[in-house]
């Protein structure tokens, strides 16, 4: 019984990871647009960045990384 609850366990860690680094890639991806916007100033017409730059640095490839890893962990927990 022990080995059943820490499959379903950890299968619904390993979705929870799946659905947040999703969902984390998505939002990276769509505000990414802001890198690309320019303010024009009301005393001439010159345009200038806004200086916010979207990456999706070190944070995401972690979060990937965390449920490929907690994916293939389920895999013992079924052969036995």
């Amino acid at each position: 019984m022990a080995f059943i609850i820490s499959t379903i366990s950890s299968i619904i860690a390993s979705l929870f990871l799946l659905i947040g680094a999703s969902i984390w890639a998505v939002v990276i991806h769509r505000s990414q647009a802001v890198n690309n916007v320019l303010l024009k100033l009301p005393s001439s017409q010159t345009q200038v960045a806004i200086g916010i730059t979207v990456s999706s640095g070190s944070g995401l490839y972690l979060a990937w990384a965390a449920f490929v890893l907690t994916f293939f962990s389920v895999i013992p927990y079924m052969l036995r």
